[in-house]
């Protein structure tokens, strides 16, 4: 969104969400704008609202400290009383990486997300098509997800909209790392990326096998 057009997007979301029942709201994320940028405060005070209203989580983009998470978290909760609007910090510069556990193990948050593009210009990487040069930054995710007891992360865009094929491997590598969901940039790419994620049968055979074991 252009920095112009920003107060009306705002005023936009407040009035499209008037119309969604407490079981949409639920389901809702809502990603504000960086903390240190000119619309980060309105933007919590919306969020402030629709928490109240049932709101289901913040997504929080270049997060790099527990402090800073702690900024949003202070005005949900207080505003909602309740602590059940959950956060999604998204990693995106070397600073975010070299604090994940600090954010991993922050108070409400349930999963990291990785800006994988934005990270690549603060670092000053030149990716290639494989993406090979943020390997090590993917598996940082998934550990520290790991270590914090965190459900899996989840990963980065594909800007190529209409290139099923990329978006495919793009999603089957994050799959392969050990990401639990990926981030869309177009709804038409929602049906590949859910496609990808579902449980194969093997998985769903595993399952009810090693449910079946702990009911014994």
């Amino acid at each position: 969104m252009a920095p112009a057009g920003k107060s009306t997007a705002r005023v936009y979301l407040a009035q499209a969400l008037v119309n969604l029942d407490e079981a949409e709201l639920s389901r809702l994320l809502v990603r504000i704008n960086a903390a240190g940028t000119p619309w980060h405060e309105d933007d919590l005070a919306l969020v402030n609202q629709l928490a109240v209203q049932g709101l289901a989580g913040v997504v929080v983009p270049k997060a790099e400290s527990s402090a800073q998470l702690a900024h949003v978290w202070a005005h949900v909760d207080t505003v909602s009383n309740t602590g059940s609007c959950v956060r999604f910090p998204v990693v995106e510069s070397a600073q975010g990486l070299g604090a994940l556990d600090e954010l991993a193990n922050s108070p409400g948050v349930l999963r990291l997300a990785l800006g994988h593009l934005d990270l690549q210009a603060d670092m000053g990487e030149r990716c290639g098509a494989d993406e090979a040069e943020l390997h090590l930054a993917r598996f940082a995710l998934v550990a520290a997800s790991r270590r914090a007891g965190l459900a899996s992360p989840v990963d980065g865009v594909t800007v190529a909209i209409a290139d099923t094929a990329r978006l495919q491997t793009d999603t089957a590598r994050s799959r392969r790392f050990g990401f639990g969901a990926k981030l869309c940039i177009h709804t038409a790419q929602l049906a590949t990326v859910s496609e990808m994620f579902a449980p194969t049968s093997d998985q769903e055979l595993q399952f009810e096998v090693m449910g079946n074991a702990r009911s014994i």
